[in-house]
């Protein structure tokens, strides 16, 4: 299945959840990562339970330190 990561075309394998999206990006941290799905916002804790469907659009952000 396709979805979208911050605009960019991802492929996915059906039934994937947020985790597995996370996965396939390799991210070295998933530390101060927010993450929202069709503009809603999907907590850490479901990321393993939340199923993705097709042209779903993922809104990743990284928390940066600055002032």
């Amino acid at each position: 299945m396709n979805i979208y990561v911050n605009n960019k075309q991802q492929e996915l394998p059906t039934q994937a959840n947020v985790q597995d999206a996370i996965d396939v990006l390799n991210m070295p941290s998933v530390k101060g990562i927010a993450i929202a799905v069709n503009n809603a916002v999907v907590p850490k804790a479901d990321w393993e339970t939340y199923v993705l469907s097709e042209n779903d659009k993922i809104t990743l952000i990284k928390a940066t330190q600055g002032g």
